[in-house]
Order: structure tokens, then C-alpha cells, then sequence
């Protein structure tokens, strides 16, 4: 169950609420938990509630019919002694609107096989937030949808089995919505639902068309069977084309076709654009491919030759960051992030924000706070994501570190605050770090593996530490289902990027830092010898939002990572048809390195916060070298990983060093607290800690 969530509810014939029924409103709300608030989240309507078993009371006050509570969540519902008070004729016009589909998946209404054409018509919308149709496909098809009569904006997705998501059209305003693709026999869901508060009635016409039956498998070609010429005419050589790459065989428990199979989703097929569209840029080892740029990747995307002209300068002085890596330039064009899901895998994420609360996922298959696992994910009530260190469904950021990023992302075009490169796409909360900035690489692995198989389209992750297999595959995994995985190479100054940055050689994007200047930041670990995708992008002193409705500057590779991931969101929702592979190259061969200054010319201003916790052998650091005991070190599946734009000091602090002043406001070590005098520097002898364990905060 969401934090604070705000209800709905709706009253047919005018009640006066100033008698007995309104009795104690959190019992009415079915609270789960005292902590709950709902005052808070209800700022446009009067109200009076208590948390708890508190007495609630509201003004005498005459509710007319429609008068309530605006919300996306949930609806109220009635129960217990007060529900006497209301006669059964009220409670039957609640929701006058018959319902043919089911509310849930497990509830989904059963067309059975789909071999023709069949039509539904429905509606969906405030009383009735989801409707769910389930329908069998016998053999390989081309699956075709339409969803029209629409008077508002209401999108449809085509899910698997297990609720995941194939397949979707969000298209904006009342426009009709449409998916065509080629399926696998198997079980399939269609989901159609209200976009935020919208309600409209609909036509929903399905339909499946066998595909020809592909040329039977060629047997072993040293051994052909003899008995079988009438079925092969010339039992040549010659091999049958190379059969369509083969799904799961059993789609039903693990289905993971491509998530965007369609290769011509729209009705005006996007032309695949070319790997190399300019001549590709020299590789700097400081700075990769260079400077990403939204204009220029998302004109590749679909399929341009030129890029789109130049907007005004967007903004004011803490709006560099967008301007630099020309989102204005796409947003012209209609591209905002709309319908694009970013997972944050981070400490956790304010999604309670006033400059995030409107960009937060939802999971449109579970139903808040009735403790059941409604989508068979695994999590239960994981409606606004999961928290993997707590292992709830309350993925708060106590940091700052994650809702930072995720404002980089995604904070809403309002008019204050910060703005995200992709202000439209959702935000999924995912917590793997703790309040300190560190966890455990088995965390983070599963929350990447959540990301991926939830529909995330986008995953970011700020954060790194040495090598561990359990993340690596769970990269590997979320490639496979068309997530964009993206990377920050970390701050140790290195030549190379920490893990899991590193393997971007295989999977996804590492990104650097560069300031307002466009050089690269001094904390920035380089890019190497030219096997990575990498690039650059804004990582100084970025304004961004805070837990607790602030804003602060933030400078690390962390702050650089989210607007690459906006980026990559933009070029998905410009063309949804492509691979996590393509949208890659698309980001890497259209970055900028033409002023872009290279080694270490910038330097961390601004202020900001890290805090880190690390725990790792003080065997390496004889030389206070961070780029070479940090190529060596390995962290185990159990050990700990670190917020990328936090200082790894196992690598960077020799055994005797001095900590200045001017960098360091505390160290704590071994449960004892040190703080610098008011000198240059503070000596601390740390060669006889076999562990260190880290607190940092940096200052102006």
C-alpha cells in the first residue's frame, strides 16, 4: 500500500455527513497501518482527520452527488457497523455502470480462443479503474487490437500469462489506440485502463490470423532420415531458412518474448535507423563518444536525416543541465517521456515529492493494501515499487541520493523546482541502498531483475563497487526483456569505470560527468581504451529535488547517470519498436564530442552530500592509488556496494593520510567519530584498521 495514498468516493443522493455515520474515518478508509495520513494527501478538499483511533470530525456540511475526493488509487468502500446506517438502494447506485470485464487478471473476463474477430464494449474509468479481458491464441498469429469511441484518454496493453507486459498504445487525448503484433500460442491478457483520472466508455475489437506454418526443422544434417522424401521434395543441402528464433517452448511459466515484438508497431512503420548515421566520433578515453544529445538521438529514431531546430534556452540558471543535452529541442516535437517507465534502483525514492508525485508507477495489476499478490510477481501490494532492503512495499528514500536522481529524471514540468529530461515518464521506485548509501549486491541484483520483469523501459543505476556475478546477469537478464540499463562510471578519478559500469563492453550505457564548461569532472572514472559504450553528461552541481519537498545541487557521476537515462526514455517513446542493443547505439553514435575538454579539467564545486558505508580489505591501499586497487578489488554477492558519487576510501585514503578540511566534514571509523579541526588538515593513522567503515559529507 502506498504511503499517504488519498481515496475516492461518491455519493449518489446529497448526505449530510454532520450525523452518526462519520464515526472514525480512519476505520472507514480500511486502514493497514497507524502511520498513515491522509490529510496530507487531500489538499484541495476540506477535511478533518485524525491518524489512528483518534476522534475524526468534519464541519456540518451537505455533500452533493459527485462531491469528493479526487484520486488514481482507490475507492472507498464502506464496511462494518456505519455501512447499517445506508440503505441497500444507495449502495446499489454507487456504481451504476455495469461492468462486463473483470477488475483484476485472475478476475479477467474469459473470451476463450480468439480465432475471429470479437467486439466489446465497456467502460472504464473513476468507478471503474481497470478492466482485464483474457483470451487463448491455438497457434502462431498476428494478434491485431483497436481500441476506439473514446472521449478521454484511456490506454490499452497486451500482457502475458504472468501480467507482464508485451505490448502497449498511449496514444494522448481521446485518441483510439491500436497494437498489432505476431504471438506464440499461449495465454494472453489485454488490459485497458484510464490514463491518471480520465473515464470513458470504449469499443475494444480483438482479433488473431494464423501465420503460415513455418518449414519444418531440418533434421540433423549428417544423418537425413530416408523415409521421408514426400514431405521434402529435394532432400538437398540445401538448409531451410534458420526457423523464427524459438520463445520460451513453454510460454506459460517463463514467457519473455521481445517487449516490443511488433517490428511495425505503428501504422507507419519507424524505418530502423542505421548503427553509424555520422561518422562515428573518436573515442576519448576521458570522455567516451562525448556529450549526449536528446535532439540528435531521437531524430535518429525516427529515421531523420537532420535534426530538429533549436529551441530557446529553457529555463533558468539551474536548467543548464537540460539545455546542454537539448531535451527542450525534442520536447518541441511532442517527445516528453509519456508512457516510459525509469526504474531508480537507489536508496529509495520521495515519491510523495510535490515534484515527483504525479511521475510515479503504478502497477495497474495490484490492488493496494488488501494483502494479496494480486499480480503473481511475487510482492505483494507492490504498487509504487518495493524496498529490497526492508523487504516492504515502502520504497522511501531516507538518503536523498535516490530522489535526487529521479528528479534528473523525471520532475514535473510546473513551472518551479526542477524540470527531468523526460518530465512525463514514471519513476519506479526500487530501494536496494540504505539510509547510509550502501547494501548488498544481492539486493541490487534483485531489484534490476524486478525492474525488468515489470515493464521498466529504462533502468538507472548510480551506483557502484567491484565486480559481482549476480549483478552482471541480472544486466544480462534485463537486456533481454528490452530494458536500457544505464550505468555511472563512478568518481574514483580512474582510467576505467568501477563495476557495474564496466560492462557496458556487453550491456547498457556508463556515463561520465562533465560541468556547466562541458569538462569533464576531475571524480570521473574515464572511459578507457574505446570497448565501452560511454558517454558524458551534466554532473556538477545539479539541481534536483530532495526527500522533504526541497531541492539541493548535487555534483557525481550519480547526478550524470539520470539525464542519459531521460535521454534514453525520449528515444523509446520516439520508437518503441527497436532492441535494448539499438537504443544504445542510437544514445552512443549521436553523443557530441566537439567541446568536450578531457582530463580531469573540472572539479567537484557546489555543495551536495554523500554518505557512504564501506567495508573493504586494507591490504590494496599502500599507495593511496585509487584507480589501481580499485581494477583489483572484488566484491562478493554479500559485500557491499557503494552510491557511485560517493568516495570509495578503502582506494582513494592511503594508510597514513591527511583528510582536509575542505573536502571532508567527519570521518567515523571502528564507531568512533573524527572531525577535522580548523586547519588545512587532520592526520589519522588508519594503517592498522583491517576495515574501514565511512561516513562522509562533502562541503562547499
Amino acid at each position: 500500500m502506498r504511503a499517504n495514498p488519498s481515496w475516492a468516493f461518491f455519493v449518489s443522493p446529497p448526505l449530510d455527513w454532520s450525523n452518526p455515520l462519520m464515526v472514525d474515518l480512519s476505520q472507514l478508509l480500511r486502514f493497514t497501518s497507524s502511520t498513515h495520513s491522509v490529510a496530507k494527501r487531500m489538499p484541495r478538499r476540506r477535511k478533518n482527520l485524525a491518524v489512528g483511533t483518534n476522534t475524526e470530525s468534519l464541519e456540518p456540511r451537505l455533500l452533493l452527488s459527485g462531491d469528493g475526493l479526487d484520486s488514481a488509487d482507490t475507492d472507498l468502500e464502506i464496511e462494518g457497523e456505519e455501512e447499517e446506517s445506508l440503505d441497500a438502494s444507495r449502495r446499489r447506485r454507487r456504481n451504476p455502470i455495469p461492468d462486463g470485464a473483470g477488475n483484476r487478471r485472475r478476475r479477467a473476463r474469459d473470451i476463450g480462443v480468439l480465432d475471429a474477430e470479437q467486439t466489446f464494449n465497456d467502460y472504464v474509468g473513476r468507478r471503474d479503474k481497470r478492466d482485464w479481458y483474457r483470451f487463448e491464441v491455438s497457434t502462431s498469429s498476428t494478434f491485431q487490437l483497436d481500441l476506439t469511441g473514446l472521449t478521454a484518454d484511456i490506454d490499452v496493453f497486451l500482457k502475458n500469462r504472468r501480467g507482464r507486459t508485451l505490448e502497449r498504445s498511449i496514444n494522448p487525448g481521446a485518441n483510439s489506440e491500436s497494437i498489432s503484433v505476431d504471438l506464440e500460442a499461449g495465454i494472453y491478457h489485454v488490459l485497458v485502463a484510464p490514463w491518471r483520472r480520465n473515464s470513458s466508455f470504449y469499443e475494444l475489437s480483438l482479433s488473431a490470423t494464423a501465420l503460415d506454418p513455418p518449414p519444418p526443422a531440418d533434421p540433423p544434417p549428417a544423418d537425413p532420415p530416408p523415409s521421408d522424401p514426400p514431405s521434402d521434395p529435394p532432400p538437398a543441402p540445401a538448409p531451410d531458412p534458420p526457423p523464427a528464433p524459438a520463445p520460451d517452448p513453454d510460454p506459460a511459466p517463463t514467457p519473455e518474448p521481445d517487449p516490443d515484438p511488433a517490428p511495425t508497431p505503428d501504422p507507419d512503420p519507424v524505418p530502423t535507423p542505421m548503427p553509424d548515421p555520422l561518422p562515428t566520433p573518436e573515442f576519448n578515453a576521458d570522455y567516451g563518444s562525448g556529450l549526449v544529445n536528446a535532439n540528435a538521438a531521437v531524430s535518429l529514431a525516427l529515421g531523420f536525416t537532420n535534426q530538429f531546430g533549436d529551441e530557446p534556452t529553457f529555463g533558468g540558471s539551474n536548467d543548464w543541465n537540460i539545455n546542454m543535452v537539448q531535451a527542450p529541442e525534442v520536447w518541441a516535437q511532442g517527445y516528453t517521456g509519456a508512457g516510459m517507465t525509469v526504474a531508480v534502483i537507489d536508496t529509495g525514492v520521495d515519491y510523495r515529492h510535490v515534484d515527483l508525485d504525479n511521475n510515479v508507477w503504478v502497477n495497474m495489476g495490484e490492488v493496494a493494501g488488501d494483502g494479496i499478490d494480486n499480480d503473481g510477481n511475487g510482492y505483494v501490494d507492490d504498487v509504487n515499487g518495493w524496498d529490497f532492503v526492508s523487504d516492504d512495499n515502502l520504497p522511501l528514500d531516507e538518503n536523498g541520493h535516490g530522489t535526487h536522481v529521479a528528479g534528473s529524471i523525471a520532475a514535473e514540468r510546473n513551472g518551479f523546482g526542477a524540470t527531468g529530461v523526460a518530465y512525463d515518464a514514471n519513476i519506479m521506485p526500487i530501494r536496494v541502498l540504505d539510509a547510509s548509501g550502501s547494501g548488498s549486491s544481492l539486493d541490487v541484483a534483485l531489484g534490476i531483475r524486478y525492474a525488468a520483469s515489470n515493464g521498466a523501459d529504462v533502468i538507472n543505476l548510480s551506483l557502484g563497487g567491484g565486480f559481482s556475478s549476480s549483478i552482471f546477469n541480472a544486466i544480462q537478464f534485463a537486456a533481454s526483456q528490452g530494458s536500457i540499463v544505464v550505468m555511472a562510471s563512478g568518481n574514483e578519478g580512474a582510467s576505467l569505470p568501477s563495476f557495474p559500469a564496466r560492462h557496458a563492453d556487453q550491456f547498457g550505457i556508463a556515463v561520465g560527468a562533465v560541468n556547466i564548461n562541458n569538462n569533464t569532472a576531475s571524480f570521473s572514472n574515464g572511459a578507457g581504451t574505446g570497448t565501452l559504450d560511454y558517454v558524458v553528461a551534466p554532473g556538477v552541481t545539479v539541481f534536483s529535488t530532495i526527500p522533504g519537498n526541497s531541492f539541493a545541487n548535487f555534483s557525481g557521476t550519480s547526478m550524470a547517470t539520470p539525464h542519459v537515462a531521460g535521454v534514453a526514455a525520449l528515444v523509446k517513446q520516439a520508437n518503441s519498436s527497436l532492441s535494448a542493443a539499438e537504443y544504445e547505439n542510437i544514445i552512443v553514435s549521436t553523443a557530441v564530442s566537439n567541446g568536450v575538454n578531457g582530463s580531469g579539467s573540472s572539479s567537484s564545486s557546489g555543495s551536495g552530500s554523500g554518505i557512504a558505508s564501506l567495508a573493504s580489505s586494507n591490504q590494496n591501499r599502500t599507495d593511496g592509488s585509487s584507480s589501481q586497487s580499485n581494477d583489483q578489488q572484488t566484491i562478493e554477492d554479500e559485500q557491499l556496494q557503494l552510491a557511485a558519487d560517493q568516495i570509495a576510501i578503502a582506494s582513494a585514503v592511503p594508510t597514513t593520510g591527511d583528510v582536509s578540511e575542505s573536502t571532508l566534514q567527519a570521518i567515523e571509523y571502528d564507531d568512533t567519530l573524527e572531525t577535522p579541526e580548523n586547519s588545512e588538515a587532520t592526520p589519522m593513522d588508519l594503517s592498522t584498521l583491517d576495515e574501514i567503515h565511512a561516513s562522509l559529507e562533502v562541503v562547499s
